[in-house]
């Protein structure tokens, strides 16, 4: 344990020498200006990702394919669930591996999920039966049908899915789907 504080610290050390080496004076303060405004226009365009709806699908080159193909309302409750959500919505989705590789095979599964309702409230995964559940896919496979049920707070004409999944490189694709509910 007291090895990995010192590397840790000896690591951390480098960094701040390195840092305070790096700085440059040369070039004029426009071409600077420039250069960040560039910079923060760029972050803009990473921090809005495109919204997706049922139907439609978001991929990431060279890795996979996601859609969400419905967000339907259902009556039917869990007997023996203590919560009592304002509504229950049954999500389906589909999802592709093109060439993901990751710790383990593609895998999209609620946890990947964070659901919002109208109300600003994150829901909760909800106990309900489902025909189809998510399977660690190997590339140049699919999976397809998959359910997820949810039970949101506040009653909803639509929701707001923020799906992220995670490469072996550490890098995480999101994106946010906006669902009408059926």
């Amino acid at each position: 344990m007291k090895k990995r504080i010192l590397a840790a610290l000896l690591i951390l050390t480098m960094c701040l020498g390195l840092s305070a080496c790096g700085s440059s004076t040369s070039g004029s303060e426009d071409s600077k200006a420039d250069k960040k405004e560039e910079d923060t226009s760029k972050e803009k365009e990473k921090e809005a990702p495109k919204e997706y709806g049922v139907g439609d699908t978001w991929t990431v080159d060279g890795k996979f394919s996601f859609t969400f193909t419905s967000a339907a309302l259902t009556d039917d409750r869990n007997q023996f669930e203590e919560s009592t959500p304002a509504q229950v919505v049954l999500l389906t989705y589909d999802y592709e591996n093109i060439g993901f590789e990751g710790f383990m095979d593609l895998y999209f599964s609620d946890n990947e999920f964070t659901v919002i309702d109208e109300g600003g409230e994150v829901a909760s995964t909800y106990p309900l039966s489902i025909s189809n559940y998510p399977q660690e896919t190997p590339v140049g496979a699919k999976c397809t049908g998959v359910q997820a049920a949810y039970g949101l707070k506040t009653e909803s004409s639509s929701i707001t899915i923020t799906v992220t999944q995670t490469d072996s490189e550490l890098k995480e694709e999101k994106a946010v789907f906006t669902l009408a509910l059926q």
